[in-house]
């Protein structure tokens, strides 16, 4: 493949992570250029092409994230005898309340190690104008460095069918992919999942099997 038409086979968030820079239209660009000091493409008899390594960093690895449990307390408050409903849930911790900073530190050994985007598969996704941006700015208050890209469709089924869709309608396939989950049955996915542990939430040892996962 040469570059050029591994330029314009990535999406936006693909190109920011290949060479660090937006995507303006224009192949020869100091984008491209930047391409080859990279050394992710390459001249040759037929033109340019993208090196080994530029179609290895062109499908960063996917990490699928659940949150509570994984990386998010999880809090009941009681509810007292005389107290409303709408008082009761007044009361319980907010998700950003919940977020555990260290665990968004183990999130970001496993993107400096792989490389991976994440993608969230939780329930969180389905609040009332979530977005990934809206949460990618949450979660770096807490310390998160990674990148948020998206969130998994909502269809009628388990959730390991939600994140095969997503895979599925992906234009570019992710090198490889984790799921990071605490409680929901994962199917056939079960064999690229991490379990965690709802009160220790995501550990060292989870962190070390996600990299093991997304390397091999």
């Amino acid at each position: 493949m040469n570059a050029v038409a591994l330029w314009n086979k990535l999406d936006a968030k693909q190109r920011a992570v290949l060479c660090g820079l937006p995507f303006d239209g224009a192949p020869w660009t100091p984008a491209m250029r930047k391409l080859v000091r990279l050394q992710l493409v390459e001249r040759a008899p037929t033109g340019w092409r993208a090196t080994d390594l530029g179609q290895h960093v062109a499908k960063p690895p996917l990490c699928f994230l659940d949150m509570d449990g994984v990386v998010a307390r999880v809090i009941h408050r009681p509810k007292y005898a005389w107290e409303t409903e709408e008082a009761w849930k007044a009361r319980q911790a907010t998700a950003f309340e919940r977020i555990d900073a260290p665990s968004m530190r183990r999130l970001n050994a496993i993107a400096d190690q792989t490389g991976a985007l994440f993608v969230m598969s939780s329930t969180w996704r389905l609040a009332e104008n979530a977005t990934p941006e809206g949460y990618q700015r949450v979660m770096r208050e807490r310390g998160f460095t990674g990148k948020l890209v998206g969130f998994t469709p909502v269809v009628i089924g388990p959730r390991w069918m939600e994140i095969e869709r997503y895979l599925r309608t992906m234009a570019t396939q992710p090198r490889s992919f984790v799921v990071l989950e605490d409680f929901e049955p994962m199917g056939p996915l079960a064999p690229r999942t991490v379990v965690t542990d709802e009160v220790r939430l995501i550990t060292d040892a989870d962190v070390e099997h996600a990299v093991s996962l997304l390397t091999t």
